[in-house]
């Protein structure tokens, strides 16, 4: 039992060292960033003018 819980801690770290180097907003393609962040905006004006019935 001690043995699985070594792998997946160890699995778990490795996991989390790589995540933290791919979500560092220089990494991110500004292309596809900006008409994500458009139809975010339109979604949230849309909700709050019109609610969600």
């Amino acid at each position: 039992m001690q043995e699985k819980n070594i792998v997946y801690t160890t699995f778990i770290k490795k996991f989390q060292s790589q995540m933290a180097l791919t979500l560092i907003f220089e990494n991110v393609n500004h292309r596809e960033l900006k008409p994500g962040a458009v139809v975010l905006t339109q979604m949230v004006y849309l909700v709050s003018e019109y609610g969600l019935k």
